[in-house]
């Protein structure tokens, strides 16, 4: 079970499979994540609000 509620502001915890885009800043509530990153730092979900600060 994933929170995404940073990003998304989805309150129920969602579950992802093998395929799923995960957004940095996601919460692990269960399980295990093995992810293959496409963006980093800047250039992610998260990060694009910082380049606007």
């Amino acid at each position: 079970m994933l929170n995404q509620a940073s990003l998304t502001g989805e309150l129920i915890p969602v579950v992802k499979t093998l395929g799923d885009i995960v957004y940095a800043g996601t919460v692990i509530y269960s399980g295990m994540l093995d992810v293959e990153m496409t963006k980093v730092g800047e250039d992610t979900t998260l990060g694009e609000p910082i380049k606007l600060v």
